[in-house]
């Protein structure tokens, strides 16, 4: 299992799955920059599924929320947000509705709950996989 830890946020590939915890920190747009390089190395600029615990954030900027809005689904075949703060669940709802990304994206109350429906996009990730390359030799 491999893990990255620093005073922001820790990451680890666990089946398939990159599991970000974001610290007690308030995001500015440095920090969101870095939350993102930092994830994007990690995965080896290989696109996995993403769950993001976010918890514990205190704060989010404007101008962070736009960079993850921009910029935030680099290499994610799926993004599960994970928090049961009342806070930080009104700040990820508004960021889901504004989002312009295709990547998938969801907030839920329970890390299993996450995993579950993380697992079924990237089944149907493979899934579609198989079939574009199948339809290729067709």
């Amino acid at each position: 299992m491999e893990i990255f830890e620093d005073d922001k946020l820790k990451i680890q590939l666990i089946n398939s799955v990159v599991y970000v915890v974001i610290k007690k920190i308030t995001i500015d747009l440095e920090v969101a920059q870095h939350i993102e390089e930092s994830r994007i190395t990690f995965q080896e600029f290989k696109a996995y599924p993403v769950i993001t615990d976010i918890t514990e954030v205190i704060e989010i900027t404007n101008d962070a929320r736009t960079f993850f809005n921009v910029t935030g689904s680099k290499f994610m075949l799926a993004n599960a947000m994970v928090s049961n703060s009342y806070y930080n669940t009104l700040i990820a709802n508004a960021y889901i509705m504004l989002q312009r990304q295709e990547t998938p994206i969801k907030l839920f109350t329970s890390i299993e709950n996450a995993e579950k429906w993380v697992h079924k996009v990237l089944f149907k990730h493979k899934v579609s996989s198989w079939t574009s390359f199948f339809k290729f030799w067709e």
